[in-house]
């Protein structure tokens, strides 16, 4: 293997079994890496859990674009096996470091058929599967970079302080990226403390990155730990004006503090900075529908829709909207939509179900009001007790 011109060590136990939910498919690898003058346990250690994961990510990549649904879509190999390092997590079996050499072993063991359901619905998130696609480019640069450092060290055989620089630097790459793809498993389910966490050590050993600042503090805006995400969205612009991110995300701050005006005009900055952020332009039509400027929200909808057609808040948004208006087919047609794209939004559901009370459908109404409930919307409940259930 030319990468890293390492001594490595494969082997792969694919075992299909059944148990009373699910067929479970192990996949079980090991690498050795062969340490060079300037690495350290640490160093080498975080290298051949990089590569251990990379070769298990390809065999369950192939499984999965060769035996289930996803086979059908339109995605790539390297963009299946991209998107499922940020639903999977592999288990470390055993590790050893003799001073020289660092072997790992790892084991992922899933339902190929859940793991495929979570990769379809990363591939309609235009941000998460590009922050997914950032950071294994970034891992692969990083890796090429190290493996070239190797060869000069090699060459002239010793490592300098210059060389030593570069090579800590990569590693610190390598490292980040393995915390924000930890970060982002944990908050697909939701457990924003962990995943703040897991951005923090990211920041740790990256810190001038912006977009961790701007995870980190979302984490923190939905612990309603307002302070401290504002924090982290101000380090955010600071570090990148051009981001968009850091005034989006800020917006939401003030939205939930009420005060439309300076969300308002935080959204459109983002746009500002960034003319084809879809997120920007739904944010500039909540606020706006918010505010009782109808048309404008409106006009910032149907621009959100256009530029990310998947983006499930978009059509929720825009729905309440025609919900107002008492256009309720159209309102109906929207909310369908940001459904089918977000099944667990909760807020989708109650307001189909405000719709189909304007309508007269009150046993459609009450299941929708349940599920909302069931899904964490506060107003669920008391809708549902209203129409008598």
């Amino acid at each position: 293997m030319k990468l890293l011109s390492v001594v490595a060590t494969l082997l792969m136990l694919a075992v299909l079994g059944t148990d009373s939910h699910a067929a479970l498919r192990s996949i079980e690898k090991e690498y050795t890496y062969q340490a060079s003058e300037a690495d350290s346990k640490l160093s080498s250690r975080i290298i051949a859990l990089e590569q251990v994961k990379r070769l298990i990510l390809e065999e369950i990549g192939t499984f999965i674009l060769s035996e289930t649904e996803v086979k059908n879509s339109q995605l790539t190999k390297d963009q299946i096996v991209t998107y499922t390092a940020g639903v999977v997590a592999t288990v470390i079996v055993d590790e050893r470091w003799d001073g020289r050499n660092y072997f790992v072993k790892a084991r992922l063991s899933v339902d190929p058929q859940d793991v495929a359901k979570s990769v379809e619905i990363l591939r309609r998130d235009k941000e998460k599967n590009s922050e997914l696609e950032l950071l294994r480019a970034e891992k692969t640069a990083a890796l090429q970079e190290i493996e070239q450092l190797r060869l000069e060290m090699q060459k002239v055989k010793l490592s300098t302080p210059a060389t030593n620089r570069s090579f800590l630097k990569a590693i610190n790459k390598i490292e980040a990226a393995d915390w924000i793809e930890k970060a982002a498993n944990l908050r697909n389910d939701e457990k924003w403390a962990e995943a703040a966490g897991y951005y923090s050590r990211a920041i740790e050993v990256a810190p001038g990155i912006a977009r961790f600042y701007a995870s980190r503090g979302w984490m923190y805006y939905k612990l309603k730990k307002y302070p401290e995400a504002l924090r982290d969205f101000d380090r955010t612009i600071e570090l990148d004006p051009q981001y968009p991110y850091g005034y989006h995300n800020k917006g939401y701050v003030y939205v939930d503090y009420g005060d439309w005006k300076t969300a308002l005009g935080l959204f459109k900055k983002s746009v500002d900075v960034s003319p084809g952020f879809a997120r920007g332009y739904n944010g500039i039509g909540y606020a706006s529908f918010r505010m009782g400027n109808q048309k404008d929200a409106k006009k910032a909808l149907d621009r959100a829709i256009e530029l990310d057609p998947n983006f499930s808040r978009s059509f929720i948004n825009r729905g309440n909207y025609f919900l107002q208006r008492k256009e309720y087919l159209k309102a109906l047609e929207d909310v369908n939509r940001g459904i089918e794209l977000e099944a667990t939004f909760g807020r989708g559901y109650f307001l189909r179900a405000k719709i189909y009370e304007a309508v007269g459908e009150k046993e459609k109404a009450k299941e929708d009001y349940r599920e909302a409930a069931r899904l964490g919307d506060g107003k669920a409940l008391k809708a549902v007790k209203k129409l008598g259930d």
